[in-house]
């Protein structure tokens, strides 16, 4: 069984290390996080290590890591790390239900959850988490860094977005709240119904050949 440390110690690191544990994916050894936030030596019964020195506990060429970080800042976080690690040489696992149904391209550092289908054709980008019962059609094409949420569905060849446009869309309604709420005028809610396909429940697309992006 490949070994594996998860960079991360919070609730989606423990729900990484329960999905290795159960489909018996991967033989996780430790986790890692940067020094200045390790408050633990050990978790889950296992060590955590600074994630500076990382390269000194493990051998890059034998040993996969998975940046376990969901969608804090619209997937900002997770393509940050991610991006950092790849560029220090490390090798990412993909962890991927064995209840899945994957016969497309799945980049790395991919998280596929239960009852995922992603079809033939279908091309999916690095550092991608897919919820439960989510369906990526023929043809779709999944940028790198996305979030596709639970039940969501993207058929007839997926759909397109400027990679910073969720995100952009997101800090101008941070800033209009902040005023508003500077001047007692109440909140307005972001629904991410249409401006953020990608970090939705159960949304449906329908277009041609375009490409679905994230932050």
């Amino acid at each position: 069984m490949s070994r594996l440390v998860i960079i991360g110690t919070s609730e989606t690191a423990e729900r990484i290390l329960a999905f290795c544990q159960i489909y018996q994916l991967y033989d996780v050894i430790g986790f890692a996080v940067d020094r200045q936030y390790r408050r633990m030596n050990s978790f889950h019964d296992l060590p955590v290590w600074d994630l500076e020195t990382l390269d000194q506990q493990i051998d890059k060429d034998n040993v996969s890591i998975y940046v376990a970080m969901f969608w804090n800042h619209l997937n900002g976080d997770r393509r940050e790390m991610y991006e950092r690690l790849k560029f220090e040489g490390y090798s990412f696992a993909n962890i991927i239900s064995p209840r899945s149904s994957v016969r497309g391209i799945v980049g790395d550092n991919c998280w596929v959850m239960d009852n995922v289908v992603v079809q033939e054709g279908a091309k999916v980008g690095n550092n991608v988490i897919i919820a439960d019962n989510a369906f990526v059609g023929n043809l779709s094409q999944v940028g790198h860094h996305c979030f596709i949420g639970v039940h969501s569905t993207i058929m007839g060849g997926g759909n397109y977005w400027k990679p910073d446009l969720c995100r952009s869309l997101y800090n101008n309604l941070r800033e209009l709240n902040n005023w508003r709420k500077e001047h007692n005028r109440g909140y307005i809610h972001h629904k991410r119904r249409h401006s953020c396909l990608y970090c939705c429940k159960g949304s449906t697309a329908h277009s041609n050949n375009k490409t679905l992006h994230g932050v």
